[in-house]
């Protein structure tokens, strides 16, 4: 599916996994040039990850607070600077406003570099 569709970044929130490790990436992806970022969340979500194929994107660093994981690159077809803001977002409304204000504030700090917010916002329209 990677392949037939050109995707080069893929992103999950809820992965349900207890453990990562290397070759799990390998099954995630579909050759051997890939990198990846992830981390743990709070509950039974398991482990949010950000993985990419390399020779479109460069991780300079990643990091991460409660509710995203954040990786910092380059886009290496016009080497321009690029973040990636992998989101599982929480559903308590208090703990998901912190996370907007969070959000908010990155953006408001690298307004020159491209950015790209994703994930799952657990938001439900009633």
């Amino acid at each position: 599916m990677i392949t037939q569709n050109g995707i080069d970044m893929y992103c999950i929130q809820e992965s349900k996994l207890e453990e990562i490790n290397d070759s799990l990436g390998r099954e995630l992806w579909f050759d051997k040039e890939f990198d990846w970022a992830w981390r743990e969340v709070e509950g039974r979500a398991g482990v949010i990850i950000s993985i990419w194929n390399k020779r479109v994107f460069t991780k300079i660093s990643s990091w991460h607070i409660k509710g995203m994981l954040v990786v910092n690159g380059y886009w290496n077809e016009d080497n321009a600077k690029m973040m990636i803001i992998n989101v599982y977002a929480p559903c308590n409304v208090g703990e998901k406003g912190l996370l907007w204000d969070a959000i908010n504030t990155i953006l408001a700090q690298n307004e020159e570099v491209r950015t790209c917010v994703v994930g799952d916002f657990n938001s439900i329209k009633e």
